[in-house]
């Protein structure tokens, strides 16, 4: 392995998961092991700790793009 690839390797899960798969072509049950780690551990657990329990962010500030749309052909299904 190169000096880089070991570098990324003793990162933060949400760095070696790509890296495993990307770089090293490694096998999903390997890769998949360490995605799975990105929500409770490291840079991931930090973000998404602060997600409100309802999955939008900031108090509802930023809402989902799918989310907004979903709700507006609902209503729009239900006007027409």
């Amino acid at each position: 392995m190169t000096y880089t690839i070991d570098w990324l390797l003793k990162g933060d899960p949400s760095i070696r998961w790509p890296v495993m798969r990307e770089l090293l072509a490694a096998l999903s049950e390997i890769y998949e092991k360490e995605q799975a780690k990105v929500k409770v551990q490291g840079w991931g657990r930090g973000l998404l700790s602060r997600q409100d329990a309802d999955g939008n962010w900031g108090g509802g500030v930023y809402t989902s793009k799918l989310r907004v749309l979903k709700r507006w052909e609902e209503r729009n299904a239900s006007i027409g």
